[in-house]
């Protein structure tokens, strides 16, 4: 919740180097933490506790940002704050259920495939999570930003911004699938150049899930409608169908195939149809009025 707040301080005021850097990062952090913890603790909880740790020592760089921005607060910005807070009072209790799904769909598969396949396995697929994770990440991120002050406005002046969301999402999604089909091509070869012949299964499997991060990457470039335009209710119900699909599909692939590469197929395939179903649900709400937090129209 603090990282979420204080990213949105950054968009406001257009800090978007800072913020890149900063989950460079974080992301960066979470990914050398959760492999050791992973190693030493337990599969399942070392990655866990791996994710909270990498977080928790990222906030120091939000903290120094903190300090750099606490100037340009006076008396009366800090009563509009206040103001801001009473009005959307009831947002945490539909943003910390969403985030906390969220985080739960990003490791759902840890216990599955951990149970089903082994160690050896889950250590495979972890690796090649967070490989991927870094770089689509960061430049999802980078455009989400730019994209959410560009339809923030948009939104304020003329109550849609559903225009502005199918332009960015059509440009996206092109130049995208160039970059993404490209990598489904190499990066089996790449795995085995960087890490090792014995590492060739990683590469196996990372081409399994290029398609999941190629929807990823297009919606979460594409995010943010829902908190622009007041629809949480929305995102948290995206969030519980996403998981749901997802425990699905890897119980499909565990129970009924029998294989780790059908069970990443079935969830990568879930996971890509999520976020598809994620950007007609934000292109749905970038086209109607405005709702309050309280469930009442603006």
């Amino acid at each position: 919740v603090f990282t979420n707040c204080v990213s949105e301080w950054m968009v406001r005021r257009e800090e978007f180097g800072a913020l890149s850097r900063f989950r460079i990062v974080q992301i960066a952090l979470v990914a050398m933490v959760k492999a050791p913890a992973g190693l030493f603790v337990s599969p399942a909880n070392g990655l866990v506790l791996g994710e909270i740790l990498g977080r928790s020592l990222s906030v120091g760089t939000y903290v120094r940002t903190l300090r750099r921005s606490w100037k340009v607060l006076d008396r009366r910005a800090i009563g509009r704050a206040r103001a801001a807070g009473r009005r959307f009072k009831t947002f945490p209790r539909l943003h910390l259920p969403d985030q906390l799904l969220n985080v739960v769909g990003g490791v759902i598969h840890v216990p599955l495939i951990g149970m089903a396949f082994g160690t050896r396995e889950l250590g495979l697929v972890s690796v090649v999570l967070s490989a991927l994770y870094l770089p689509v990440t960061v430049m999802s991120s980078a455009i989400k930003d730019a994209f959410r002050v560009r339809i923030s406005e948009e939104y304020r002046l003329t109550g849609t911004c559903r225009q502005t969301y199918v332009e960015v999402l059509r440009w996206v999604a092109f130049l995208s699938v160039i970059g993404f089909a490209f990598a489904y091509l190499v990066v089996e070869e790449m795995f085995t150049f960087v890490f090792g012949r014995e590492w060739s299964a990683a590469g196996r499997y990372a081409e399994i899930m290029i398609p999941m991060f190629y929807m990823n990457f297009i919606s979460m470039s594409v995010g943010g409608v829902f908190v622009i335009t007041g629809r949480l209710q929305m995102s948290l119900i995206w969030q519980a169908m996403g998981l749901a699909l997802a425990v699905c599909a890897l119980c499909m692939g565990i129970f009924v195939f029998r294989t780790i590469e059908a069970a990443l197929w079935a969830f990568s395939i879930a996971r890509a149809l999520s976020y598809g179903l994620h950007m007609l649900l934000s292109y749905y709400v970038a086209g109607t009025s405005a709702q309050s937090f309280d469930g009442t129209r603006g």
